[in-house]
This record gives C-alpha cells, sequence and structure tokens, in this order.
C-alpha cells in the first residue's frame, strides 16, 4: 500500500516556494539532508535557459596557442609557444630572429652591426 502524503518528508524550493516530496528534488551530496535545494522542475528550467543563453552568444575565439616566427637568415619557420613570445616581450628580452646558431653566424658575417653580434 501507498503512505498518505502527509507522512512523507517535504521540503521547500528556494526558487519557487512549493513545499514538495524529497522525490522532486534532484540529490546533492553537499546538502545536510541529501537534496538540492530547488526542485527538479526549477532546475530543469534554469538548465535550459542557461544553456539557450549560452548557445546563443557567440564562442570566444581563443589566439593560436603556436606562433609561427620566420628565420632571417634562411627563411624556415620555426615555432614558439604564443605564451613564451608575449613573456619575452613584457619582459624586454628579444624574440627568436634566427633557427640556428649557423643562420645566425652567416647574419653576422653578413652585417655585424644588425645581427645582434659583438
Amino acid at each position: 500500500m501507498t503512505e498518505p502524503e502527509e507522512d512523507l518528508p517535504v521540503k521547500r524550493c528556494t526558487h519557487c516556494g512549493e513545499e514538495k516530496p524529497l522525490d522532486a528534488f534532484p540529490r546533492d551530496r553537499a546538502s545536510p539532508d541529501g537534496r538540492f535545494r530547488w526542485c527538479k522542475t526549477c532546475n530543469n528550467a534554469a538548465s535550459r535557459e542557461y544553456y539557450a543563453r549560452k548557445k546563443a552568444t557567440p564562442d570566444v575565439v581563443k589566439p593560436a596557442k603556436w606562433v609561427a616566427l620566420t628565420c632571417e637568415t634562411c627563411g624556415k619557420e620555426m615555432h614558439y609557444r604564443r605564451s613564451e613570445i608575449e613573456s619575452r616581450r613584457r619582459r624586454g628580452v628579444p624574440v627568436p630572429r634566427f633557427c640556428s646558431m649557423r643562420c645566425r653566424g652567416m647574419a653576422q658575417r653578413r652585417e655585424p652591426d644588425q645581427a645582434g653580434g659583438a
């Protein structure tokens, strides 16, 4: 037999203010009574609204993780993390201009004042 509704434990939804049986509330381990503070109906409505709003707003495009730099001597493409390049610029450290010591040496032999050498 089913028990009368008066004997079932009830809880008041903090969103809609209605008193409902505990079965109408989703589980929540962090709550003292083991149930979420909003009833399932209010919780589902809030979730639908949140995801509809999230879907309507355009996604923010993140900048690429890697930056491609070109060697000044041979034209070879070098890949560096964007965070490293930004950090170097913030600290005033020069950004890499050459792919290897060989290319740096070739540039120094051509133009000693501009290649960053002594």
